[in-house]
């Protein structure tokens, strides 16, 4: 269903189908990675968890500097967090 509306609509083509559009699809893959590590991290309290977040944002920040904003998403999501609400 994905390659169907990929077809009829292409919004941003140029991320899949020229080299030079490979760092934006990395750096979301490891943003995106990032944030549902860093959430896990708020529901189980593991350092390792944390850890790889970390991993994950450096991954982004390496493929492009566009992740630079990703603390800035931390923070939003720490400011959402209410005291026992952590389901996500």
């Amino acid at each position: 269903s994905g390659a169907l509306l990929f077809s009829l609509y292409p919004l941003h083509f140029e991320n899949v189908s020229w080299i030079s559009g490979r760092t934006d699809l990395l750096a979301f893959i490891f943003a995106a990675l990032s944030v549902l590590f860093f959430l896990r991290y708020l529901r189980d309290y593991k350092a390792g968890i944390l850890i790889l977040s970390a991993a994950g944002f450096g991954l982004s920040l390496l493929s492009k500097e566009n992740a630079v904003l990703l603390p800035a998403v931390f923070i939003l999501i720490l400011l959402q967090k209410r005291p026992g609400q952590l389901e996500f």
